[in-house]
């Protein structure tokens, strides 16, 4: 798997729990997996 490099310089790999309980999570990457958060894209 190739993802870009451009923006960032790693990247992980986590379930919605451990992202959500993440204490180094940006809240704009937080905010898709909340419970409240709307359906993007449907």
């Amino acid at each position: 798997l190739h993802l870009p490099d451009d923006q960032h310089g790693g990247y992980r790999w986590l379930t919605p729990e451990q992202l959500l309980a993440g204490d180094n999570v940006h809240d704009n990457s937080r905010a898709y997996f909340l419970p409240d958060a709307p359906a993007v894209g449907l």
